[in-house]
């Protein structure tokens, strides 16, 4: 009801998206996957800026969560303008 996202096409095909993963009126999770022979060409940074572009324009706040050890996520994040704030734990069923 409330998600959103951008993608970039090529050839007909997505070859990069960022979508809410979860949404509500407050704030939206932003998830990004971008096909492998796309990625280091900046079009993440591109799709996301987007993203959080409308997310403003619609009063949502965006949130970026990501593993400690994605340092590649961790960049785009800081490149994007979000700052680290918390640190929890996840629990998985295994």
């Amino acid at each position: 009801q409330h998600g959103f996202g951008y993608c970039i096409l090529h050839e007909g095909n997505s070859v990069c998206e960022c979508i809410s993963i979860a949404a509500n009126p407050d704030c939206a999770e932003i998830d990004i996957h971008t096909a492998s022979p796309y990625q280091r060409k900046g079009l993440a940074f591109l799709v996301a800026q987007a993203f959080i572009v409308e997310s403003l324009r619609r009063g949502i706040k965006p949130r970026w969560d990501c593993n400690a050890a994605n340092k590649a996520s961790a960049e785009l994040a800081h490149k994007l303008g979000f700052v680290s704030d918390l640190n929890y734990r996840m629990w998985i069923k295994s």
